[in-house]
């Protein structure tokens, strides 16, 4: 009796798990470049028999900024990426695009697309002021940012150096093919100059000598109406006024100090 129990026992385990749902594992492998642009879900738990509807990924364009600081100017490059979505492929090349009708193994497949990418390079002529650099992306046009140095007016952005027509706000997408620069015009303000002069230290040496010069001649590019709003002018004219002693005093530094270093390398020999 116990052995007949022991057989149905043994038979109802192997019916049960017969009839027990089997899960199965599709893995969409992750690519680099593509998870860039899209996000979707890696590993998909599947009833064996049932369907698998693979994640949409729509053919779109992508918009990538970037700014680039140089001395005088800002270079701005625009890339447009193009995605074109085929399909995922298995392990045997095959593409599937939509769906799979039944799942009856484990499985792995990896994105199968394509992107054209298009760049555009403008370069933003700033004469040293910085810019507003979070302008988000628009496909149509890019807008130009503004200068939001507090050292600089800004009056607008041309298409010459000269000035001449209209301010420009944006550029259309079209048009970047055709449009390589842009000029700010800016002009230093006096609340920079006021800073450059009070910067400059009542006892004067040697190393205040480039800091001089800067506030001298970036005040001689004031307009009248702007050298007006100056605060201290006579603490600017005292410091140029002792220009030529201290690069004399710079020069004989500057001799002493080679002297000496010959001295150490004579001692070293």
């Amino acid at each position: 009796m116990k052995k007949i129990l022991t057989i149905i026992v043994f038979l109802l385990i192997i019916i049960l798990s017969g009839c027990s749902k089997k899960e199965y594992q599709i893995t969409l492998l992750e690519d680099e470049i593509l998870s860039s642009y899209v996000d979707y879900e890696n590993i998909h738990q599947v009833l064996k028999n049932e369907s698998f509807e693979f994640p949409t990924i729509n053919n779109e364009v992508f918009i990538k900024e970037e700014y680039i600081d140089e001395t005088t100017k800002v270079v701005y490059k625009r890339t447009l990426s193009q995605l074109t979505f085929v399909g995922w492929k298995d392990s045997e090349d095959n593409v599937v695009k939509d769906s799979i009708s039944k799942v009856k193994k484990d499985q792995e497949f990896k994105p199968y697309y394509y992107i054209d990418n298009k760049e555009y390079t403008l370069e933003l002529i700033t004469y040293g002021a910085s810019i507003d650099k979070t302008y988000e992306g628009n496909f149509d046009h890019y807008t130009l940012p503004l200068v939001n140095d507090i050292n600089y007016k800004f009056e607008g952005w041309y298409q010459n150096e000269l000035y001449k027509g209209n301010t420009i706000e944006s550029i259309l997408q079209s048009q970047l093919n055709e449009i390589k620069t842009v000029y700010a015009k800016v002009s230093v303000s006096a609340e920079y100059v006021n800073k450059l002069i009070n910067d400059i230290p009542d006892n004067l040496t040697i190393y205040d000598i480039a800091n001089i010069e800067l506030a001298y001649n970036t005040y001689a590019k004031l307009t009248y109406a702007e050298k007006q709003k100056i605060e201290n002018y006579e603490k600017l004219t005292n410091s140029y006024s002792q220009l030529d002693k201290l690069n004399t005093a710079k020069t004989i530094s500057e001799k002493l100090e080679e002297i000496y270093n010959l001295l150490q390398v004579k001692n070293l020999n």
